[in-house]
Order: structure tokens, then C-alpha cells, then sequence
């Protein structure tokens, strides 16, 4: 305002300025959510659609509608003071590389220590807190009933009933079923076999399964026809797994188990189910990871029109996805559908923060300043409105903190970690490239 009081003229060259990074982190983050559209799950896929759709609209509204409001109402004129000591600390910092690469290299070192122990972590109650009343209700079914999750299997029979009416069959899947029993995570087994035993055993006395086929038969004949079709189908007998606290590891092992014995055609129930959801999401998201950063670096060296420059962008993303990874792991929270997804999108909303800085910077060269005094211009100009945004959108979603819901702790903590690495990298690094690159 102190350089162009007339309004109209005013507007015209801050969208000269802004226009470029407005349509450019726009674009980006459209690119950040639409390569979920090629997830292999439904609801990711859609996010991947009509949230870039949203983004596009508010993009808009950002070109036409808001200079149209800003030449209306009424705006400081005064230019923050020289001496800023925030601002001063970003121009300054370019001059002290030191400084920079120790952050850096500290920032690496503890993604090297941490990211080995990364995992995915398959949790039914992955939503709820420790102290919720969810999972201490969880924990006392546990407690009080031996197991509050099942898994069901399938022994093959193709002979229906018939099957539990060969010893030499019976002890095989016995066999497989006490070795399953030992597996980590594994409570209980049973399956008809077993009922037909214990029935045996409680009437002769004798352990073992029976070897007559008709003493089974009589076992069989006494059962309630309802409860007998529960435990069988046309060609498979049931078998039914009382489990506690399986995690990720627990799961593989129990299906690397089903596919190492044949007495076993498969296994299902929640922990299951809910390991391969994580399975596909994390694979989908390296996929959309990958192509997220395809995409955003085409479209940056297009709207650059300087491919090191898209490249220079990139940087600090790098850096905060490994900081998410690193802090998953400092967390415990892992990987997991909500906080592999959250990795991705980080691509998109992050690269914001140097978009701007490295469209200042071109503004200014454009001007006709030095590669110097345009990098510490445009510090002075974009430093204040990226560190309000980024900790502003920090500020905002902290209110999930206090949610009851574990999930959203974890939203605000991924947050938290990929606007505070992406803007203040942003800040620091890239000045560092100009004005290296300048001087070489």
C-alpha cells in the first residue's frame, strides 16, 4: 500500500507477484490428493476425486473473487519493521550453512536410527485411545472370556461329514490344529474334530480320537441339527481361533501357517481383515507417493520453467516425509490406512510453503535485482505469511488432541511434523541453493 495507493494498481501487481504460486500450489495439491484416485481402495479413490474438485474451486474463488474483496475493504499500510527479528533470523540464516547442514544431518540421523523399526500395525481399535472405555470394555472380554476376537478357518472336506469319520484324517488336522494353537497371539483351536474327541473321551474314558467310524457316527446323530450345520459346509469343516493382541507380525505368520499346511484351506476374521487393509493402503500409497512427486515435479518445472528449480522445491518435501517416517516410529504410531494416506497428501500441501519462496525469488530476479538482494527480498516478503500458515494450520488442527478418538491424535501429530519440516526447510534451504548456485 505504501508503494502503489491507487487500489486497482495495487491488486494488479500483487497478482503479478501471487498469481504463479496461487495456481501452482494449487495444482500440486490437486496433484498431492488425485494420486489416491489410483488406490486400490474405494474410499481413498474417491478422496482422490472430489477433493481435488474442492481445492480447484477454492483456487478460483482465490484468482477472481478475493482481489475483487481486497480493493474494497481496508488494509494496513505499514510495512513491517526492517529489524524483524524473525525476519532478520531467515534473511541471515543462507549466510550460516553450518547451521543448516548440522539441522540436516540431525534430521537424518534420526530417521536412520528410527526407520528400520517402521512398521505396519494392524489394531481393530486402531480409532480409540488406551483409556477409552472401548478398549478397557475390549480388554475385560479379553480377560473374562479368554479372547475378544476370533478367526475362522476352514479344514478341507470334500466328503462333508464323512471326512471326520477317518481317524488317520482326524489326527492330522488335530495335529495341525494343537501346532496352530502354539502359534504367538493364538489362544484356542476348535473345530468338529474336536467335539467328536472330547464326546469320545467323556464316554469311554479313553483318550484319543474314536477309530470306529459308527462310534462317530452316534456322535454325530446326537448333536442338535443347527449346532452341527454351524460347524460344517459342503466340502469344508470350520475351525475357530480364539486370539488376543495380534499385531502385524502375529497376522503374516498365522497366513504364512494356513499356506504351509494343507489341512488348512484358509483363514479369516477381523485381524485379518484389518491387516490387509493396512497391506493395500501402505501399497497403495508408496504407488501415489511415487506419482506424486512425478507429478508435482513436471507440473513445477512447467510453471517454473526451470527444471532445477522444481528440483530445488522437491528438497524440503523429501525431508519432511522422511521426518513423518521418523516420527511414526518415535510415536509408535506406525503406519497405518490413516497415517500412510496422510505421507502422501503431505506432498501436495507441503511443497506450498517453497513454491511461494521460489516464485518471490523469480519475481524479484524478473525486477532486476541481484540473486542476493532478490532471495533476501523475497524472505522479507513470503517469510511471514508461510511460517502464519503453516503454524497457523497447526494451531487449528491441535483441537484434535483433545479428541477421544486415537486417530485424530495421530492426524494433528503428521501434521504438525510435515508443516513445521516443509515450511521452515523451505525457508532455509532454498535461499541456500540460489545462492549457491549463483555463486558457482
Amino acid at each position: 500500500l505504501s508503494l502503489y495507493p491507487d487500489r486497482r494498481i495495487l491488486t494488479r501487481e500483487t497478482m503479478r507477484m501471487v498469481l504463479k504460486p496461487i495456481v501452482l500450489t494449487s495444482v500440486t495439491t490437486m496433484a498431492g490428493f488425485g494420486s489416491l484416485a489410483w488406490s486400490d481402495l474405494v474410499p481413498l479413490r474417491q478422496m482422490g476425486i472430489y477433493v481435488p474438485l474442492g481445492i480447484g474451486y477454492a483456487c478460483f474463488l482465490s484468482v477472481f473473487f478475493l482481489p475483487a474483496l481486497l480493493t474494497r475493504i481496508h488494509l494496513p499500510a505499514e510495512r513491517p519493521p526492517e529489524g524483524d527479528g524473525l525476519l532478520s533470523f531467515f534473511v541471515s540464516l543462507r549466510r550460516r550453512r553450518g547451521v543448516i547442514f548440522a539441522g540436516v544431518v540431525l534430521l537424518l540421523g534420526i530417521a536412520v536410527i528410527n526407520l528400520p523399526q517402521l512398521k505396519v500395525v494392524t489394531d481393530p481399535l486402531l480409532y480409540f485411545k488406551e483409556d477409552s472405555a472401548i478398549r478397557k470394555t475390549f480388554r475385560t472380554v479379553e480377560d473374562t472370556f479368554g479372547g475378544a476376537l476370533v478367526i475362522i478357518g476352514e479344514i478341507p472336506a470334500t466328503c462333508g461329514l464323512d471326512t471326520l469319520r477317518s481317524a488317520d484324517c482326524a489326527e492330522s488336522v488335530l495335529d495341525m490344529e494343537r501346532e496352530l494353537e502354539r502359534m504367538p497371539g493364538v489362544l484356542s483351536v476348535r473345530s468338529l474334530f474336536d467335539v467328536v474327541q472330547t464326546a469320545h473321551e467323556l464316554q469311554s474314558g479313553l483318550l484319543g480320537y474314536p477309530e470306529s467310524p459308527g462310534e462317530v457316527s452316534l456322535i454325530l446323530d446326537a448333536m442338535d441339527d443347527d449346532d452341527l450345520a454351524s460347524w460344517y459346509s459342503a466340502d469344508g469343516i470350520r475351525l475357530v481361533a480364539r486370539t488376543s493382541r495380534l499385531d502385524s507380525e502375529d497376522v503374516e505368520a498365522l497366513l504364512r501357517f494356513r499356506d504351509a499346511h494343507p489341512e488348512l484351506r484358509t483363514l479369516n476374521g477381523t485381524p485379518v481383515l484389518y491387516n490387509e487393509m493396512n497391506r493395500l493402503t501402505v501399497r497403495s500409497q508408496v504407488q501415489s507417493l511415487a506419482l506424486a512427486l512425478a507429478l508435482v515435479f513436471l507440473m513445477l518445472a512447467a510453471g517454473f520453467k526451470e527444471p532445477r528449480a522444481a528440483l530445488f522445491a522437491l528438497v524440503p518435501i523429501g525431508l519432511t516425509i522422511v521426518a513423518i517416517l521418523a516420527a511414526l516410529v518415535v510415536t509408535g504410531y506406525n503406519l497405518n490406512m490413516v497415517t500412510a494416506t496422510l505421507s502422501a497428501v503431505t506432498v501436495g500441501v507441503g511443497v506450498d510453503y517453497a513454491i511461494h519462496l521460489i516464485s518471490g525469488i523469480q519475481y524479484y530476479r524478473a525486477q532486476g535485482l541481484a540473486m542476493a538482494d532478490a532471495v533476501d527480498t523475497a524472505l522479507f516478503s513470503v517469510s511471514r505469511p508461510v511460517l502464519a500458515s503453516a503454524f497457523g494450520l497447526c494451531a487449528g488442527i491441535s483441537v484434535m488432541f483433545l479428541s477421544p478418538l486415537h486417530i485424530h491424535s495421530q492426524v494433528a501429530t503428521v501434521m504438525w511434523v510435515a508443516m513445521t519440516v516443509s515450511s521452515l526447510g523451505a525457508l532455509a534451504l532454498i535461499p541456500l541453493f540460489y545462492t549457491i548456485r549463483h555463486c558457482s
